[in-house]
């Protein structure tokens, strides 16, 4: 029978029995000790009280459970003595913080115990060591200590150390650190420091992959130190064919998050080319006081093929980065930046700006006639230069540009249902040097009408519809002198006439979401651009557009956007997408596109300089962007802790390449280990690849089913 005996009840009982005399004052203590000892049938014996029934000792921030337990409260030469001693299936919370072990000393006066062949875990991760010695600030420390994600002692894989110490419940500092993956030793390390929450992401990283030309590579990462705002990682992987790489990785971020600085550092020794190959990527951002903000960058690669030979990701080939320093500084009354570009790989066509400042005025209203002034300057060098090899007649240009872009423009109101809005302006720009060789001004003036109006109507209570027609009307004059008389940088430099209208009308629909906030259910725009004096079009209004967006239900969405053209009647470009989420378990997309042979390749598709200077038959032969493409989109969970997502695209019907089949298909599940494995397969035309991926995952797994479950947001 389990008799729960009180404290001092069964003290006091236990006193008589063994005739022992106590002072009242040592009574008084005893009792404000704080500290409740129930028992299962216990004996007493020289201040000790024991059983082997087990029992439960509870006092401040502790909690002990075990089978064998000797609890001693007792006054030896005027020293106060409150223990206990447990074994046998010991359990102790301690702080909050749960241990198991073979066997239990606890000091109550110090607040300091040892816990033998201790146990505790903080999710994911299982600690333990020969000792766990409890601290009187909360924290402890394990001897000969072990870290893994698997509960049992002996897993596929483990962090091992001489000594391990926890404080605040997550920050953890190790001596002589190693790695051990199948009993075999992988990395040693001196010491280590961690923050325990952000080790899900996982204290190393495994990847094997097959293919791309490369033969099987095998890849390892291992973070090395971790504190609040830096992080380490040591980076080896090894290629069949070309052999040993490896470097580090860094991570800082602030606490206050005003500074960040990312780096990559991965160097290589290629036996097919005999070289050593190397990567040095990095990214840093400051904000400093009075709204200053800095960003700079540098990637520096040892040849072209480095970053999609060892960075490549899904469909598309990683690129050398920009080596560039900005800054950019905001004042109530105007707006400045600042921009260094270099180039520092010679295989790169780079527009070095050495440097490039500029100055935006905050806009200056007169209130005497309500116009509004907006001005704009620029200063920079640019040193344009070429790849090297690159084939053609290529020369390396530079040459000072000064550009000022000023208007003036003032709204009209009509009874708040009609806004006209009048402007004009300059463009002026000064170049230092020209194709002949001597100083070049281009000056432009531009001219524009807006016109906007907005009816609004409200159904059944709960749905709003709104109809916005507009028009916006610009005039660009014929620049001073033609465009083939100064160099052409980029975009900015294509001054051309421009006389062009753009009319229109936007829809939207708003209703009431199950949450009764508001949500956007229907956009269409519909609009369409005049030109008078674009050489590739033959009409005044040669192309139609539409786009929408329609919310059926939170978890299903269409969208569409077209191009009609009226000069050759036919459509364009077409591209219509669906996103659906069915549940936590599966969503799919699927989005056709199709592109008409007079559908250009243009980086900003509103910008009309290319068909305003160009004539059609040129445009047909170097721009034409006609082809049909499909992408899909799928995310399944089939079982328990089982993932599937593919991806695709299948473009066709291109003018001038070769059709496209591509595909991925990811499946992903966790071992028993706690630990993520996803396994890849991708499709490319030019290679075929199979890669393994082992690392802990990015978030704590749910089930299957789980309702808290994030769902796969494809909208």
């Amino acid at each position: 029978m389990f008799l729960r005996i009180n404290f001092l009840l069964f003290f006091v009982v236990g006193l008589c029995c063994v005739g022992i005399c106590v002072e009242g004052s040592d009574l008084e203590d005893i009792i404000s000790g704080g500290i409740i000892v129930d028992l299962r049938e216990p004996t007493f014996s020289d201040g000790i009280f024991s059983t082997e029934k087990g029992g439960v000792i509870t006092g401040e921030n502790i909690r002990i459970q075990a089978q064998k337990i000797w609890y001693t409260r007792k006054v030896i030469d005027g020293d106060s003595i409150v223990s206990v001693v447990a074994e046998g299936d010991v359990m102790v919370d301690y702080n909050r913080q749960l241990f198991v072990g073979t066997k239990l000393e606890y000091n109550f006066v110090t607040q300091r115990g040892i816990i033998y062949e201790g146990r505790t875990s903080m999710d994911p991760w299982f600690l333990g060591g020969d000792k766990i010695e409890l601290l009187p600030d909360g924290s402890f420390s394990i001897k000969k200590a072990f870290i893994s994600t698997s509960i049992n002692v002996n897993s596929e894989w483990q962090l091992s150390a001489s000594g391990v110490r926890i404080k605040n419940r997550h920050i953890i500092s190790a001596k002589s650190v190693k790695l051990r993956f199948l009993k075999l030793p992988i990395f040693w390390l001196p010491s280590f420091n961690a923050d325990m929450r952000t080790l899900f992401d996982s204290p190393v990283k495994y990847r094997v992959r097959w293919g791309g030309g490369q033969g099987p590579r095998a890849n390892i990462r291992y973070r090395a130190y971790a504190r609040d705002d830096f992080r380490l990682f040591l980076v080896a992987d090894y290629s069949l064919r070309r052999g040993w790489g490896g470097g580090f990785d860094t991570l800082y971020e602030s606490e206050e998050n005003k500074s960040s600085f990312f780096t990559k550092n991965y160097v290589a020794r290629d036996r097919i080319e005999k070289t050593n190959r190397y990567r040095f990527d990095g990214v840093y951002s400051r904000t400093l006081p009075g709204d200053t903000f800095i960003d700079a960058s540098y990637d520096r690669l040892s040849d072209n093929e480095m970053a999609s030979d060892y960075h490549d990701k899904e469909f598309e080939l990683s690129t050398a980065g920009l080596t560039q320093v900005s800054v950019w500084h905001r004042n109530p009354s105007w707006i400045a930046s600042g921009l260094c570009r270099l180039r520092v790989n010679t295989f790169q066509t780079i527009k070095q700006e050495l440097p490039t400042v500029e100055m935006s005025l905050r806009p200056i209203r007169y209130n005497t006639l309500g116009a509004i002034v907006d001005s704009r300057v620029r200063a920079s060098y640019i040193d344009m230069e070429y790849a090297d090899g690159l084939s053609g007649d290529f020369e390396d240009i530079n040459s000072v540009r000064l550009s000022v872009d000023s208007s003036i423009y003032r709204p009209f109101s009509y009874r708040n249902a009609l806004t006209i809005t009048p402007g004009v302006g300059v463009v002026g720009v000064c170049y230092s040097n020209s194709p002949t060789h001597d100083a070049k001004t281009v000056g432009m003036l531009k001219s524009w009408l807006e016109a906007t109006t907005l009816f609004s109507k409200i159904y059944s209570g709960n749905i709003l519809h709104t109809a916005e027609p507009y028009m916006r009307y610009s005039y660009y004059t014929s620049p001073t002198i033609g465009i083939e008389k100064h160099y052409l940088f980029d975009a900015n430099d294509a001054f051309t006439k421009l006389n062009i209208m753009r009319v229109g009308v936007r829809n939207e629909i708003f209703g009431k979401d199950s949450d009764g906030g508001i949500s956007k259910d229907l956009f269409v725009d519909i609009y369409g651009y005049s030109f008078f004096s674009a050489h590739a079009f033959d009409r005044t209004v040669p192309k139609l557009y539409g786009d929408a967006i329609w919310m059926v239900r939170p978890d299903l969405a269409f969208s569409v956007k077209t191009i009609w053209n009226n000069d050759k009647k036919n459509l364009d470009r077409v591209n219509v997408a669906v996103d659906w989420t069915w549940d936590e378990d599966f969503a799919a997309g699927v989005e056709y596109r199709s592109r008409g042979r007079y559908d250009w390749l243009k980086a900003d598709r509103t910008n009309f300089a290319l068909e305003t200077y160009k004539e059609e038959r040129e445009l047909l032969s170097e721009f034409s962007d006609k082809n049909t493409t499909i992408l899909t989109k799928m995310y399944y969970r089939f079982a328990h802790n089982w993932v599937c997502s593919i991806h695709s695209r299948h473009t066709r019907d291109r003018l001038l390449e070769n059709d496209i089949n591509e595909y991925r298909i990811n499946v992903i599940t966790l071992l028993r280990i706690n630990w993520e494995v996803a396994m890849s397969y991708l499709h490319r035309e030019d290679e075929k690849r199979v890669s393994l991926r082992v690392a802990l995952p990015q978030a704590k797994p749910k089930s299957k089913g789980d309702p808290t479950t994030s769902r796969m947001r494809l909208l």
